[in-house]
């Protein structure tokens, strides 16, 4: 869509994938399976951090600033974040920090 100047759709395609990433959080339940299951806790947190890592990289030409917090968050710079996979990020460790407010209220 960026190629052929469809803004408005790639923005839509974003947003499918956010959208995506909020039922797999809501049907996955980390905060619920960090306990009783470990091993699935990390792998839905991997795949979670593959997801995030991404939308920061696809955000990036639109709101530059907010994607390179997110990525800043997981001690990535943008620029590492193209293309990333699920699969690259096992074994790998993340130290996530708290970041700051992406869109803070006026």
């Amino acid at each position: 869509y960026i190629d052929n100047f469809r803004i408005h759709e790639a923005l839509a395609e974003i947003w499918k994938l956010i959208g995506f990433a909020n039922a797999y959080i809501n049907d996955h339940k980390p905060w619920e399976i960090a306990k009783e299951n470990p091993g699935h806790f990390l792998e839905v947190m991997t795949n979670l951090t593959g997801l995030l890592l991404n939308i920061s990289y696809l955000i990036y030409p639109f709101i530059p600033n907010s994607a390179e917090k997110i990525a800043g968050s997981f001690g990535v710079g943008i620029e590492n974040t193209e293309n990333l996979k699920s699969e690259l990020l096992e074994g790998k460790e993340f130290t996530i920090q708290k970041g700051k407010v992406l869109f803070p209220s006026l």
